[in-house]
C-alpha cells in the first residue's frame, strides 16, 4: 500500500520523538582529564558543593536548578524568587511526579542498561539520537556514559530565562507551560510533535533548551556553560557565546556529573528536518551528518518515517555510523539491518502498530518475535504502547565492534 506523505506529516503532529553571525568569533572546549567509568546515575538528588572542574556557569545552573524544583544554591539571585508560593507547590509536584517515575520507570531502565548494553557503556562513545525533540532524560537514563550527545528534531531550540526581576504570576504561568510540556513524557514516555511546537512556543516554555537543563540537573548533571551552534557549509559545527536574544537553530550545553566532576561532557541541540528532499538543500547538514562515525544511536518512538525512502539518507547515516543501536520498531525496519553486519537482540513484545499508523506492520520482524525462547523480557514500558505496556526493543551491534572501539 503506498504511503500518502501528506498524511505522514498529520501523523508527525501527533506522535513523535523530529550578517551578525560572520562577527562572532568561535570558541571550542576541550576534554578535561577523565576519570574511570562511573556507577549509573541513582535516584537524582540536588547536587550540593561538588568541586567542578571546570566551574559551573552559575547564571545557567541556577536556572536549571530553578525549573527542576531544586533549591538554590548560596549567593543565588533565584533565591529570593524561589520563596514565592508558586515555586514551592511546581517542587512539590515534580518531586512527587519525580519519585513516582523512579520506582515504577528510571530505576528499571538503569538496572536494564548496566546489563543489556553493557557493551555501549564501555567505550564511553558519543551518543546520537535522532527525532528526539527535548528527550535528554531516556537518552542519559539509558546510556549515563556517553561522552557527547547529539539530538535533533524540528522542535526550536528557545532560550534559558532570567527570573531574577519576574512577577509571581509570571512565574506561574512559566512554571505551568514546564508542568504541560513534561506531562506526555511522564505519562507516555515520549514527546508529541504536535503539543511541543505549542508548549515550546516563546510565550510558555520556550524551546528545547530549557527541558534539556531541567533532565540534565534532574539526573545529577551541572551546567558548565552553553553555546550557540552554527554548521558552515563545511560542516563544521562552530561554536559561539550564548545571549539572551539572538535566536539559535543549535546549542551546546556543556555539563559535567556530580560523580565524575572532572570530565566534561556535552549535549548538543539541532532543530532540522531530516527528510532527504530537506535535507539535499541543506548541504552544511548533510555533510555535518556525513561526518558522524563510531557512535551508539538511540531511536524511539519516531512514527516510523525511518521505514520509508523519502528518509533513507538519515537511515543510512545511523546505518553507517552506528556501533549499536537501540531502537523500537518505530525506527529503522527490521529488513534494513544486514544480518551479516548486525547481530540482534529483542525484548519485549511486537504487537500491531498503533492505529494511528498504517502500513507499516513488520511481518520478517513479527517473526522473529515469535520464537520465544530469543525474546528476552523488558521489564519497562516505552513507546506508543503506553496503555498496554506491549513494548519491544531491538539492541543491535555491528559484527565489526573490535574494529570500531576507540
Amino acid at each position: 500500500m503506498k504511503f500518502n506523505y501528506i498524511l505522514l506529516f498529520v501523523v508527525l503532529g501527533t506522535f513523535s520523538c523530529s550578517t551578525k553571525e560572520n562577527k562572532d568569533t568561535a570558541t571550542t572546549y576541550k576534554d578535561t582529564i577523565s576519570v574511570p567509568s562511573i556507577d549509573s546515575v541513582k535516584l537524582a538528588v540536588p547536587p550540593q558543593n561538588v568541586n567542578f572542574l571546570p566551574s559551573v556557569h552559575r547564571q545557567y545552573d541556577d536556572f536549571a536548578r530553578f525549573i527542576a524544583g531544586y533549591k538554590q544554591l548560596d549567593s543565588s539571585s533565584l533565591s529570593t524568587v524561589e520563596s514565592y508560593p508558586e515555586w514551592r507547590k511546581f517542587s512539590k509536584r515534580l518531586d512527587s511526579n519525580w519519585a513516582v517515575l523512579e520506582k515504577n520507570r528510571f530505576s528499571k531502565m538503569r538496572t536494564w542498561s548496566e546489563t543489556e548494553i553493557k557493551s555501549a557503556h564501555e567505550g564511553k562513545r558519543d551518543l546520537l539520537y535522532t527525532f528526539s525533540g527535548p528527550d535528554m532524560l531516556n537518552a542519559f537514563t539509558l546510556f549515563p556514559t556517553a561522552t557527547n550527545y547529539t539530538l535533533i528534531a524540528l522542535e526550536p531550540v528557545g532560550q534559558v530565562k532570567d527570573f531574577s526581576h519576574t512577577k509571581p504570576e509570571n512565574i506561574e504561568q512559566y512554571l505551568g507551560s514546564i508542568d504541560e510540556a513534561l506531562s506526555d513524557i511522564f505519562e507516555k514516555s515520549y514527546f508529541i510533535t504536535r503539543k511541543m511546537l505549542s508548549h515550546l512556543q516563546p510565550n510558555k516554555a520556550n524551546g528545547t533548551l530549557p527541558l534539556i537543563c531541567l533532565f540534565l540537573e534532574r539526573t545529577g548533571n551541572k551546567i558548565i556553560d552553553i553555546k550557540r551552534i552554527k554548521i558552515d557549509s563545511t560542516g563544521t559545527a562552530n561554536e559561539y557565546d550564548w545571549d539572551l536574544k539572538t535566536k539559535a537553530s543549535g546549542v551546546k550545553v556543556y555539563f559535567v556529573n556530580e560523580k565524575e566532576p572532572q570530565r566534561l561532557r556535552s549535549v548538543t541541540y539541532i532543530k532540522a528536518d531530516m527528510e532527504n528532499k530537506a535535507l539535499d538543500k541543506n548541504k552544511a547538514m548533510t555533510n555535518w551528518l556525513n561526518k558522524f562515525s563510531n557512535v551508539d544511536t538511540y531511536i524511539k518512538s519516531a512514527s516510523y518515517i525511518l521505514h520509508y525512502k523519502d528518509f533513507s539518507m538519515i537511515r543510512n547515516v545511523i546505518l553507517n555510523a552506528s556501533v549499536h543501536i537501540l531502537q523500537d520498531d518505530t525506527g529503522i525496519a527490521y529488513k534494513f539491518y544486514d544480518k551479516s553486519t548486525w547481530t540482534c537482540k529483542l525484548y519485549g513484545k511486537y504487537v500491531k502498530p498503533v492505529d494511528d499508523f498504517e502500513g507499516v506492520d513488520q511481518l520478517d520482524l513479527k517473526k522473529a518475535y515469535s520464537d520465544a525462547t530469543k525474546i528476552q523480557k523488558l521489564p519497562f514500558s516505552l513507546g506508543y504502547h503506553w496503555g498496554t505496556n506491549d513494548q519491544n526493543l531491538m539492541f543491535s551491534v555491528k559484527k565489526s565492534i573490535g574494529e570500531n572501539k576507540k
